[in-house]
């Protein structure tokens, strides 16, 4: 009996042991991730303002090559239809097989909301809303940070000099990956929801 108390309070201890350095790895992790969400935060914003300064200098090259910096081949998800490096890396291609009439002008943009949640070890999840203000001519191909083929472009046979703007809605999830220290875009599904066009004042 008293072997049996023994073996007992024995496993009793060992799974108490188990439970707190179960508890102790939680938290670790939950304190580690917190202090990683700044950088992930960073590295979304750094991003889209790249694409954008790029788009505003009219330098197509720097935006291949900050795509480049910026995404890992290295995939989150295994399942379903994502953005990834290699397909982001055609967008150039496409630009210059079909690059829009007229040169961007001012570029704004505003991230309303972002939230960023861990999605393995090593790899986090971004869930994004942002709106995006371009001056372009009156025919636009936009260029979208998150997809390699735009879907909000404008087109008239009546061609003209003024310049328009075009207001974007997106919103989507980002998934990343940390590699060497540094955080990565690996995968996107972001996509614009709401486009429109009016004519810039005083045009």
């Amino acid at each position: 009996m008293k072997r049996f108390l023994k073996k007992a309070n024995r496993g009793i201890l060992l799974g108490a042991f188990a439970l707190i350095s179960l508890i102790i790895y939680i938290v670790v992790d939950y304190v580690s991730f917190s202090n990683e969400k700044t950088q992930i935060k960073e590295t979304v914003e750094n991003y889209i303002g790249g694409v954008y300064e790029a788009l505003e200098q009219d330098d197509y090259e720097a935006l291949n090559e900050h795509i480049k910096a910026l995404w890992t081949g290295e995939p989150v998800i295994t399942t379903g239809y994502f953005e990834d490096k290699e397909s982001m890396l055609t967008l150039y291609e496409h630009i210059q097989a079909d690059k829009p009439t007229s040169e961007y002008g001012e570029i704004t943009y505003s991230i309303e909301e972002m939230s960023i949640k861990k999605s393995g070890p090593n790899m986090a999840c971004v869930t994004v809303s942002f709106s995006t203000s371009m001056e372009n001519g009156c025919n636009a191909n936009l260029v979208e940070p998150f997809c390699s083929y735009t879907s909000c472009w404008f087109y008239t046979e009546e061609e003209n000099d003024a310049r328009y703007i075009y207001d974007v809605e997106y919103e989507g999830s980002i998934y990343l990956r940390k590699e060497d220290g540094e955080w990565k875009i690996a995968q996107s599904d972001v996509w614009s929801f709401d486009c429109m066009q009016y004519m810039k004042e005083g045009e």
